[in-house]
């Protein structure tokens, strides 16, 4: 797990290398705090997380809704992520880095469209 871990923190980094990436970087980070505050989840203000900082901070989000017995919480915060309803009901055998990944990734996915299409 760990070196998922690396390399999710080192396609993060990946991100902020981009011409635009400090900018992906913010997007990444504001629809993260997006979509767990419409969930009611308060992530706190975290515009100056960096790469390294971003993947603990979301495992440690992620184990306290799955230790708090929130199961329904978790399951509409990847609702509002857009996850995948097939993940979703896998949600009880994935591990915590897992779930982190398949966050992560889904919301890269929605910046990128959205910086994609808002530049043309």
């Amino acid at each position: 797990m760990k070196g998922e871990k690396q390399n999710l923190t080192q396609e993060l980094t990946k991100i902020t290398k981009h011409p635009q990436g400090l900018d992906l970087f913010k997007m990444l980070l504001n629809q993260l705090e997006k979509d767990l505050n419409m969930c009611g989840l308060d992530w706190g203000n975290k515009t100056e997380t960096n790469p390294e900082q971003l993947v603990p901070e979301l495992e440690s989000v992620i184990t306290n809704l799955l230790k708090g017995g929130y199961k329904n919480d978790i399951r509409m915060f990847l609702y509002r992520v857009d996850v995948s309803e097939k993940l979703l009901r896998q949600i009880d055998i994935l591990t915590v880095e897992e779930i982190v990944n398949l966050v992560l990734q889904r919301e890269i996915e929605k910046i990128w469209m959205k910086h994609k299409y808002s530049t043309i």
